[in-house]
Parts: structure tokens; sequence; C-alpha cells
């Protein structure tokens, strides 16, 4: 299986983004790219790069910081708004991200069935990726690729004063487990 895996740059003032850090201390075989936290440019990067690379497994890894744990999104919406600019200075305020596209969609993946049986992991299962960049790249990929998963990544410890993180060692051993398990299954529901 060709599985493609993308990170953030930084945003919003911080040095660095726990997506790009994870991504970067993986020891994987993987295809990685970075993306801007840009909303034309993101989405842009994104569609070109499943119709270049054509993956059989995308994975987009973002930055929540107000997450305790791993969270893996079902669904992306059709909705830019936020409380912080992109790295542009764009401001999404309850724009839709695709005039004609439907208000929300949903992955493929069989997420159910992967959280169930990798369980001690400890990973939530989110309906809600915010409406910030993470959605709007979300919601281009499904588009473009229904066998997409967003994977949402708290701080990691020390990376943000005062507030709470994992350790990105540990971040990194749960993102390879749930990897090496993917690898060997199949991608339908069935």
């Amino acid at each position: 299986m060709k599985i493609v895996l993308t990170a953030f740059e930084a945003f919003n003032g911080l040095d660095t983004n726990s997506s790009q850090e994870v991504l970067a201390h993986l020891n994987t075989q993987y295809q990685t790219f970075l993306l801007p936290v840009s909303y034309e440019h993101s989405t842009k990067q994104i569609t070109t790069l499943i119709r270049q690379e054509k993956p059989d497994l995308l994975i987009c890894l973002g930055q929540a910081g107000n997450t305790p744990k791993i969270r893996i999104e079902r669904k992306a919406y059709n909705e830019a708004h936020a409380s912080i600019p992109d790295n542009d200075g764009i401001l999404g305020y309850h724009w839709p991200l695709h005039m004609s596209g439907p208000k929300a969609l949903s992955t493929k993946v069989p997420i159910d069935r992967w959280i169930k049986e990798l369980e001690y992991l400890d990973f939530i299962i989110s309906e809600d990726p915010g409406r910030y960049i993470c959605n709007a790249t979300y919601y281009h990929a499904l588009l473009n690729h229904p066998y997409t998963l967003f994977i949402h990544l708290p701080y990691y410890e020390g990376q943000v004063e005062g507030k709470p993180g994992l350790h990105l060692k540990i971040m990194v051993e749960k993102l390879e487990t749930f990897l090496a398990f993917i690898q060997k299954q199949p991608l339908s529901c069935s």
C-alpha cells in the first residue's frame, strides 16, 4: 500500500508545529510533505500532491493544541472560520471552501474498526476538525481522494510554555505503531 504523509509548518507565532516535529522524527519509509498554513496554498498543494503521487492512503497530520490526546478526524466541513489568520494573513469567516461542494465529507477509511483494534493507543475519533487550515486541507483532500485520514496531534511537551503536551517520543511511537498496523490492513470497510 502506498501511504503518503503530510504535516504543517508553524503558525500563530509559534516556532514549530507538533505535526512537523512528529513527521520529522518518524522512522518511516513513506513519502512525506510539509504543507503551508494557508487556505489557498495548502488546498492547492494537497490537490496537486494527490494527483501526482496517487497514494492508496493519504494521512495528513495537524496540530490541535487544545486536545490532550491524538485525534483521528472522521469528517471535514465546507466552511472556513477561525479566530486567527493563516500565515498569509487571511482570516476565514464563515465562507465556503468549495462553492458547489457538499456541506461535509467523511473518510472512507475504516477508522472505527482500526481504532477498536488499536484501543491501547488511546486515540480519539473526532467528528469536528475545527474550521481552520486543517479542515480546509482535509476537505479538499477528501474531495479528491476519499481514502484520506486527518490526525490531529496535541502540543508536544515544552512546545508552548504553560500548556500541557504529550511527549514527542510518545506521539512518534504511537504513530509508528499505527502506521505499521494500517500498512497490513485493507482500506475497505468490509
